[in-house]
């Protein structure tokens, strides 16, 4: 920043790494919007407030500008137009990580610990989410695609890019063990409810099945044509849905490791989801669509769309009444179950989001990012706005209204 009258220069820290581009001043002449490659970022050259940056966008910016006193308006490479609210969040809180493509994504079952899968296996607590607690480093460059906490709160076991299944104790910080396969990288891991199996998907179609407490492998599945994006036990243990089949994904029976159903998706599946009474199954797919489908009878009760890209995350509320997607599109939408209908769109300044989910409590909807941060969203700011969306959403269908939250009748003093 040059002062014309004095002659003097000031540097004013840039959000952009790369060479920056100055796109637009605002009204009041003081709010520099800067631009560079995929990244924007706001400077105020009066030097009163940090740089900031913006979205993080999956193309190149060309060009862009000010629309109003927040808003702005960026043109893409690929010919699209991305409109950016740059007022901050206050919902939002960024917890920082040390590598991009935040794949895996889990919650100890008390809430108190989160855990991301980079190229490592970072650990944050949520009391303090903007500090990572500590990142378990293995081999170099080792990417953890999935991960799951088990009941006791320290364990946790995840699958790595050289195939690997590995067990570790967040406590001590020691690898309890590793499980090793020929299939390839580890896509998809998950745990029957029962905590006696482990089950892994891999990039050449396979899913293996460990014993948990020996550590032994039990058997590997008939292999599918596709790699294993998704998969997941059913909440009796007796199931295992899984993708890694076009436009299908297959339900397996446990015992006789065979598959009992396809069922027949919109686009080619991606990432699943039960809800907690295992009545509902959802599915993300590649075009940017969710189906669902009945559990009992395996029937599509209903196709939603909302992103116009693939959708890596999904994940349902601990309730049950909502679900939620993360996109490559940028943006993480928060659906009612009962509706089919977006409650919220949250945009966290991420070129891609890679994965979502509530935490136990479901007030916190967590979604990992391409940069370098997960997006930890407390639902209870969104509070108002989901109430005053849901009965216009349900009346639109003739669905009676439910409250977002049972709440207990407020006690009465007792005089003493």
């Amino acid at each position: 920043r040059f002062d014309l009258e004095s002659g003097t220069e000031t540097v004013i820290p840039s959000v952009v790494s790369s060479l920056a581009r100055r796109l637009d001043f605002d009204s009041s002449g003081t709010l520099l919007l800067l631009a560079g490659g995929e990244v924007s970022g706001i400077v105020d050259i009066s030097g009163r407030r940090p740089p900031r940056a913006l979205a993080r966008l999956r193309t190149p910016i060309v060009t862009g500008g000010w629309l109003d006193g927040r808003t702005a308006a960026m043109i893409l490479s690929d010919g699209l137009i991305r409109v950016i609210d740059t007022a901050p969040d206050p919902a939002l809180t960024r917890a920082t990580i040390p590598a991009s493509w935040c794949f895996g994504l889990a919650f100890s079952p008390s809430g108190s610990k989160m855990a991301i899968g980079v190229q490592a296996a970072c650990i944050v607590d949520l009391a303090k989410p903007t500090e990572l607690a500590f990142t378990e480093f293995g081999p170099a460059n080792n990417r953890i695609r999935s991960l799951k906490f088990l009941r006791d709160n320290r364990t946790l076991v995840y699958g790595n890019v050289d195939g690997m299944t590995r067990i570790f104790d967040t406590e001590t910080r020691e690898e309890l063990a590793k499980m090793s396969s020929t299939h390839g990288e580890t896509f998809s891991i998950d745990v029957d409810p029962g905590e006696t199996m482990i089950a892994s998907g891999h990039r050449d179609g396979s899913i293996v099945l460990w014993d948990l407490a020996t550590r032994q492998l039990i058997t590997t599945f008939p292999k599918l044509p596709r790699r294993v994006e998704g998969m997941i036990f059913t909440p009796d243990g007796r199931k295992i849905i899984s993708a890694g089949s076009v436009k299908s994904v297959v339900v397996w029976d446990v015992e006789s490791r065979s598959i009992l159903r396809k069922l027949q998706c919109s686009e080619d599946p991606w990432a699943i989801a039960i809800t907690p009474d295992g009545k509902t199954i959802g599915v993300s797919t590649q075009g940017g669509s969710v189906d669902l489908f009945d559990a009992e009878t395996y029937e599509l009760k209903s196709t939603v769309r909302g992103h116009n890209r693939l959708i890596p995350g999904l994940a349902f509320s601990p309730d049950g009444k909502y679900f939620a997607t993360g996109s490559e599109d940028g943006r993480m939408k928060l659906w009612e179950l009962a509706t089919g209908k977006v409650m919220l769109t949250l945009d966290p300044a991420a070129g891609v989001v890679v994965n979502v989910l509530f935490d136990p409590s479901g007030r916190y909807l967590v979604g990992t990012t391409s940069a370098r941060f997960a997006a930890i969203y407390d639902l209870e700011l969104y509070r108002q706005r989901i109430l005053d969306e849901e009965p216009v959403q349900r009346a639109r269908l003739g669905i009676p209204a439910e409250p977002l939250v049972e709440t207990a009748p407020t006690p009465t003093k007792s005089g003493t």
